[in-house]
């Protein structure tokens, strides 16, 4: 098995909890870690293991898609997108929305969200 991950994927989007934070949009982090059932380790082949350019295209995609509310609701969605792909057995999807507007100081807050095949929500 393998794992295989992707740091720190930035995107612009309009997410948050409330209509002024939709409107206005924010910076967001994700880290994605996949554990692959592919042979590229011993094969050398792409379509042998999880395309991590076709991993990044998902969560453009789903960040493109609709506007959420929950930083939970975003890492859910591009959990289960990453989990239908082939050789994908568990996903852990880390979204951090950088700056996010509260009383408090802080440099991000966020949520990590893990899927797995055979295991229900």
């Amino acid at each position: 098995m393998t794992t295989v991950v992707i740091q720190d994927l930035e995107f612009f989007g309009h997410h948050g909890a409330t209509d002024e934070e939709q409107e206005l949009g924010n910076r967001f982090l994700a880290e994605i870690k996949v554990s692959s059932r592919g042979t590229a380790d011993e094969t050398d082949r792409v379509e042998d293991t999880v395309d991590y350019a076709q991993v990044a295209a998902i969560v453009r995609q789903v960040n493109e898609e609709s506007r959420y509310r929950t930083v939970e609701r975003i890492a859910g969605r591009i959990g289960d997108e990453i989990l239908a792909l082939p050789h994908v057995k568990f996903v852990l999807v880390t979204v951090k929305k950088l700056s996010p507007p509260m009383p408090s100081v802080v440099k991000y807050a966020g949520a990590i969200v893990y899927r797995a095949q055979g295991i229900e929500r």
